[in-house]
C-alpha cells in the first residue's frame, strides 16, 4: 500500500472517486444536452485523478514508451521460444500499425501461423494472477462481464516489469483511436453522427468500471490504516494486496487495456471453466492470441476459412482466406460490422463499407394527446410500448431495393396519422405525410454535415463521409418515392 506520507494525495483522490461513483451509477439521461454536460464533468474529475495519480507513480510514462527500438525483434524471439509457427513477415504501416505479410505464395485454407495455449493470455490465466483470484471469486461485476476481467489481467500485466508476457505487452500500441482517447473537440467533431451519443455512453460505461476498481483499491488503502481492533473479525478488500495501488490504477492504463481487449479479443475453450457441467462442455472465454492478433481486417465474400481455436491439436490457427502472393498483407474479416462499430470497438474506418448502415432513432412525443394510440399501434410491429424512441438503419441499397426497414415507414405512418389511427394509418395520405416527414427529418441531420467534418483522413472524417452518402441516398429514394404517388 501507499506509504502515510501521500495521505493528502489519496484524500483528494478518495473524494472525487465518491463523486464520480455518485455520477456514473445514476441512471444515465439520455436528453444529449444533458449527456454532453456529464461527459465533460466525468472527464474533469477523472483528469483531475490523473494529476494527483501522476505524482504516486509512473504508470501512464510507462504506457507512453510502448513499441520501443527492438521491440518488434523482442516479441519475434518471445513467439519463437513460445512455439508459435509463423510463416509470415511482420511489417510496419504508417496507418495501419503492424500487419501480416505474406513469405511466399499461399493459397486459401494455407495455416500460416499456429499458437499453442501456453501463448495465449485468457481468462483462466487472469484468475491465477496473485491478488486478483479473491476478486474473480466475490466481485459480481466480473461474475457477468469476462471481459472486463481480461482488461484487468492485462493491466496487471503493463505494470509487472519482470512478467514472462512482457515482449508481447511492450509490443502493443501505447494508444488507440477509438472515442475513449477522443479529446472533447474529438468529440464535437463526431457529433452529426449517431456514434456520438453511442460513444458517449461507452465512455461513461468505462468510467464507471474504472471507478468502480479505484474505489475497492482505496477501501484496501483506508482498511491498512484501521486501528487493530477495528479490523477484528473482517475480511480485507477484494484488492487487497493485489496488483494495483491508488497510485498505479489509472484512467488511462485502464481504458488503454480495454482497448487492447476490444481490438483484439478472440475466444477460446476454458480449461476449467463448463457451460454445461452434465454434458462437460467448455465455457468460450476470452483471450489474446500474440502473432495471429496482428492480422488487419478487410472484407472477403464467402471465405470458408477463419481464424478459429482446434480443441484436437490445442492452439490457435490462422488460415489464408483467399490466395495471397509473397510480399502481400495476410487479412482476416472482423466481421459485418457498421462504420460506426469499427471505430468505436476496433479504432478504425474502414474506407469501404459493404455492409454500412446509418442508425436512425426517432422517436414518438410523450406529451402528444394521442400518445396512448400510437404506442398501441407501434406494439403491433413488437415494439415495446413502454418505449417512446425507436431505431431503424438506413443503407445505401442496390437498385429498386427500399434503403431502410419497413418498420420505419410503418412509424412515420403512425407518426403523422390523427384518430382514428387504426383507420386512418393505412391511407395514401399517411403514407405521403409520412414519406415528407422522414426526408425532412433526414433533410435536416444532413445539416451537420459542414464541409469542415468532412474534409480529411481521419477516422472519424472517414465515417462521416460514408454517413452523408447514406442519408443523402435515403432522401432521393423518399423523393422518387413520393413523385410517382
Amino acid at each position: 500500500m501507499i506509504s502515510h506520507g501521500n495521505e493528502p494525495v489519496e484524500k483528494e483522490i478518495s473524494t472525487i472517486v465518491a463523486e464520480l461513483l455518485d455520477t456514473v451509477f445514476k441512471r444515465a439521461n439520455p436528453n444529449p444536452a444533458d449527456m454532453w454536460n456529464e461527459h465533460k464533468f466525468i472527464r474533469e474529475r477523472i483528469d483531475r485523478i490523473s494529476v494527483l495519480q501522476a505524482s504516486l507513480s509512473d504508470t501512464d510514462i510507462g504506457l507512453s514508451a510502448k513499441r520501443g527500438p527492438g521491440a518488434l525483434e523482442e516479441f519475434l524471439s518471445w513467439c519463437d521460444r513460445k512455439g508459435i509457427f509463423r510463416n509470415v513477415d511482420v511489417a510496419e504501416d504508417p496507418k495501419l500499425g503492424y500487419q501480416l505479410i505474406a513469405v511466399e505464395d499461399q493459397n486459401a485454407g494455407d495455416i500460416v501461423i499456429t499458437v499453442p495455449r501456453n501463448a495465449i493470455f485468457c481468462l483462466d490465466q487472469v484468475k491465477k494472477l496473485a491478488g486478483l483470484r479473491k476478486l474473480f471469486l466475490h466481485d459480481p461485476m466480473l461474475a457477468k462481464m469476462d471481459n472486463v476481467g481480461l482488461a484487468l489481467g492485462v493491466c496487471a500485466l503493463q505494470l509487472k516489469e519482470d512478467s514472462s508476457w512482457a515482449p508481447y505487452i511492450n509490443i502493443l500500441p501505447s494508444s488507440f483511436d477509438t472515442p475513449l482517447f477522443f479529446s472533447l473537440q474529438q468529440f464535437e467533431d463526431l457529433r452529426p453522427s449517431p456514434l456520438f451519443d453511442d460513444a458517449l455512453n461507452h465512455y461513461r460505461s468505462i468510467a464507471r468500471q474504472f471507478t468502480y476498481y479505484l474505489s475497492i483499491i482505496d477501501d484496501s488503502v483506508n482498511f491498512d490504516k484501521r486501528k487493530k481492533e477495528d479490523k477484528q473479525g473482517k475480511q480485507p478488500p477484494l484488492l487487497y494486496d493485489g496488483p494495483f495501488n491508488i497510485g498505479n490504477f489509472t484512467f488511462g492504463l485502464y481504458r488503454w487495456a480495454v482497448s487492447v481487449v476490444c481490438t483484439r479479443i478472440n475466444q477460446l475453450p476454458s480449461e476449467y471453466e463448463k457451460m454445461d457441467e452434465k454434458a462437460k462442455v467448455p465455457k468460450q472465454i476470452p483471450c489474446l492470441m500474440p502473432l495471429l492478433d496482428m492480422a488487419n481486417h478487410s472484407f472477403v465474400e464467402e471465405s470458408s476459412f477463419h481464424p478459429g481455436y482446434s480443441d484436437m491439436k490445442d492452439l490457435a490457427v490462422l488460415p489464408v482466406n483467399t490466395p495471397v502472393k509473397k510480399g502481400e498483407p495476410i487479412t482476416i474479416v472482423y466481421g459485418r460490422r457498421t462504420t460506426a462499430e469499427f471505430l468505436l470497438m476496433n479504432a478504425f474506418s474502414p474506407a469501404v463499407n459493404p455492409y454500412n448502415k446509418y442508425k436512425l432513432r426517432i422517436g414518438l412525443t410523450k406529451t402528444d394527446r394521442f400518445i396512448k394510440e400510437r404506442l398501441s399501434q407501434m406494439s403491433k410491429l413488437g415494439y415495446n410500448n413502454l418505449n417512446t424512441v425507436y431505431s431503424f438503419n438506413l443503407f445505401v441499397s442496390k437498385e429498386g431495393e427500399m434503403p431502410f426497414e419497413e418498420s420505419l415507414v410503418r412509424f412515420a405512418r403512425v407518426f403523422m396519422s390523427n384518430p382514428p389511427i387504426d383507420e386512418v394509418v393505412e391511407s395514401d395520405d399517411s403514407l405521403k405525410k409520412g414519406l415528407q416527414f422522414v426526408e425532412t427529418r433526414l433533410s435536416l441531420l444532413l445539416r451537420g454535415y459542414t464541409k469542415s467534418k468532412l474534409e480529411g483522413e481521419s477516422n472519424t472524417n472517414i465515417l462521416l463521409r460514408q454517413e452523408k452518402a447514406i442519408l443523402e441516398h435515403v432522401v432521393t429514394f423518399l423523393q422518387e418515392w413520393r413523385g410517382r404517388l
